[in-house]
């Protein structure tokens, strides 16, 4: 099993590298365009349209603290797009990819229970993501050490990124279950894809449009709030609860559905 995890990371390394770098470079941009703003960033986040505020969760206002604005980022376009394509990419390929090569077969010939493969592979996914998140977090650092931004608590922004850690585990829990039903990586990696498009674009719309609000719990993302949660310095017990239900549950029924499926088919 730890085989399975170690070549897994390896076969990764240079994808993981490239957008661990892209994450870092992008975390100090933030502080850098604090900086820059200077006293007419209130004025700045108060003129944006009503649409994109909906994109970062700011109907409510911005705060304009370093450690608000700088939390911005951790909701950005940018941010969410480079994690969850990688998470979607490694979750959903981490066994149909295996399928459609063929190794999946030579890795079974051994004496080796389906389950573990996918135990191996999860924590490869863990691991990647530690090392994601990590990155953003030095980059934060460097960006405000780099810049003489004052007043950022650290402990509040390393909170959102918590927050960030249980959303990408929560679309990485129903892309394995997606990749445990698939023969076909390509395919597993497009419904994936799709489904977190679509619930994106729910929460978009419960937040922009009052009338659908009632549809923003069914997304994943309507639990992923930085901003509202650097001003808390905390996570609320329920978007834990719900993120953490449903990676569990992806990744328990991925394990079941893994283990009584006919891969011949």
């Amino acid at each position: 099993m730890n085989l399975i995890l170690w070549q897994t990371l390896k076969g990764q390394r240079t994808g993981l590298l490239m957008v661990g770098l892209g994450l870092l470079a992008f975390a100090v941009l933030m502080p850098t365009t604090y900086t820059a703003f200077g006293a007419a960033i209130g004025d700045i986040l108060d003129a944006l349209p009503e649409g994109l505020r909906a994109l970062i969760k700011a109907q409510g206002g911005f705060s304009t603290t370093s450690t608000g604005y700088i939390a911005i980022g951790y909701r950005h376009a940018v941010f969410i797009v480079i994690t969850m394509a990688s998470v979607i990419a490694m979750s959903s390929g981490a066994l149909a990819r295996e399928i459609e090569r063929g190794t999946m077969f030579l890795l079974l010939a051994r004496p080796l229970q389906r389950y573990y493969i996918v135990i191996a592979k999860l924590g490869a996914l863990l691991v990647t993501v530690a090392i994601l998140l990590s990155m953003s977090f030095f980059g934060t650092w460097i960006g405000v050490v780099g810049n003489g931004v004052e007043g950022v608590d650290f402990r509040a922004l390393a909170f959102a990124l918590l927050n960030a850690f249980m959303l990408i585990l929560a679309v990485g829990g129903y892309s394995f279950f997606i990749s445990a039903l698939s023969s076909e990586g390509g395919r597993a990696i497009s419904v994936a894809a799709g489904l977190t498009v679509i619930f994106f674009f729910v929460d978009f719309l419960a937040t922009l449009w009052g009338a659908v609000s009632f549809l923003g719990p069914i997304s994943v993302f309507h639990y992923y709030d930085p901003q509202a949660v650097v001003e808390a310095s905390s996570i609320p017990a329920l978007h834990l609860g719900v993120l953490g239900a449903v990676a569990l549950v992806g990744f328990v029924a991925a394990g079941i559905a893994f283990q009584r499926r006919d891969l011949v088919r």
